[in-house]
Parts: C-alpha cells; structure tokens; sequence
C-alpha cells in the first residue's frame, strides 16, 4: 500500500499487477478492500489500481464538504502518480458518483465506465432530505447510524447469511471520523446529473444493478435501456452486489472489459 499527498492529507491507494489499468472506487462507508477479490481474480492480467477515497479508509479528509468533482481530482492525482494514461473506471455507489465526475473532467483518461449498484441521475429532492437527515444522525450518534444503515444495503434475505461480512463493514466503517462521513453525504447530496456522460461518452458504458438494490431500483434506469450506448446488467441480490452476487458481478464485468 501507498499514498500520496493530496490537499495538505494523505490519499492512500493500492496498485497490483501489470497490464490495462483498471481504477476501482469503493462506496460510502467503505475502503478499497470491498474489491479485494474481484482484484484477485484480475491483476493477473490488469493493472489494479485501488483508491480510498477522501474521509475513507486511511485517508484523510479536507474539506467540510467533498464533492464528486473534488474526488475525482484525488483520483487524477493518483493515476497521476502512477504515469498512467488512460484507465478503465470501476465505481460502487458513490464511487460511481465519483468515476462519472472523473468521466466529466477528464474524458480523454477514460477507457470504459462501470458503475455497480450505481445511477447517473443526481438526487432527486427525497433523496437530498434523507442526505440532510443522515447527517444530522451522523452527528448525533455516529455508531448507531452505521449500525443502522449497513444491513439496509443487504437484500432482506442474504443478511443473515452475511451477517460476518456485515460485521466487518460496521467495523470499518466505525473507524471513520463523523467529518469524513458528513463531507461525503454533503458531496453526494449536491451532485449533478451525468446522464450525459455515459450517454455520449467516447468509452463503452456499463451499469450493474442488484434486482433487489433498494437505493438505486433496477426501474429507475427505465429510461436508459433504450440507450444503446449504455449496457445495463441486472444481477442478483441487493446493493452489496461484491458480495451479494460476486461472481455474477465479475462475470458481466470481465465480460465488458475484454471488450475494451
């Protein structure tokens, strides 16, 4: 594991393997180890690239708020770093959020885009609400949030049978501070729709989707399966789907990449 240093905090990353790099950008809540064996299963072939991101894992957080845009600059900072040209973006949640802003500011480093358990589309103003609630919580009693919120992105029926992998996200995600958790909801509360970006993108575009993810419902992307430019992949499980559904997942992600 390294890191570098980005606005006055360190940004740590992982980097395995040699070939076409892969950038993989992990969730809210999470750290770059969600891809652990969806890297093992590539860095034999591909250049694997791991980023925790601002206010996640071991990096630091540098603002109040940490919008997409900034992440994305923390990304381009690394690959950077690395002297790497052009990469092929994997983003979960609201690593998503972040490879579509990547996508947005540097069209020209990006070889494909795959979001997994993630949207295009910014929040509408529900969402927004609930992001200003979270937050609230998050201050209030950050332990119980994470408590709370870590089972909810479970399908009902594979909670129990997760429930240790569950365990260790609550306990990762417990060692972040309560600034690092509220940046990230205030970035994400405030993102912009990128629609745009995967529909006239340059790069091949894909969206996974859990058929039972309750944050990002497999029929709020109705209205992008008539773009052919945008692969859409429903899969089984919740929002968890590195979990969930792992080898599904990598099947239909393997199978788009080799593509590229």
């Amino acid at each position: 594991m390294a890191a570098i240093y980005f606005k006055e905090q360190n940004l740590h990353f992982q980097d395995i393997g040699f070939g076409q790099p892969i950038v993989f950008l992990h969730g809210f809540l999470e750290d770059k180890s969600i891809w652990k064996s969806m890297i093992n299963g590539l860095s034999n072939e591909y250049k694997c690239v791991s980023i925790d991101l601002p206010g996640h894992g071991k990096s630091g957080s540098f603002n109040e708020i940490h919008t997409m845009e900034e992440m994305a600059q923390a990304v381009k900072a690394v690959i950077d770093y690395l002297e790497i040209d052009r990469v092929i973006l994997a983003g979960h949640s609201m690593g998503g959020y972040v490879a579509l802003a990547f996508a947005e500011l540097f069209p020209r480093k990006v070889l494909a885009l795959s979001l997994i358990n993630s949207t295009p589309k910014a929040d509408n103003a529900e969402k927004q609400l609930n992001r200003d609630r979270a937050v609230e919580a998050v201050i209030k009693d950050k332990q119980n949030f994470i408590r709370m919120s870590i089972p909810q992105l479970f399908a009902a029926e594979t909670r129990e049978m997760f429930q240790k992998e569950i365990n260790k996200l609550k306990n990762k995600a417990a060692l972040m501070d309560v600034e690092g958790i509220t940046a990230a909801l205030k970035g994400m509360k405030i993102r912009i729709d990128r629609t745009a970006v995967m529909v006239n993108g340059s790069y091949p575009s894909q969206i996974i989707i859990g058929a039972k993810d309750n944050l990002v419902p497999i029929s709020s992307l109705d209205d992008l399966r008539k773009n052919r430019e945008i692969e859409i992949i429903e899969i089984g499980g919740g929002h968890m789907s590195y979990i969930e559904s792992v080898e599904e997942l990598s099947y239909y992600f393997m199978r788009f990449i080799e593509k590229v």
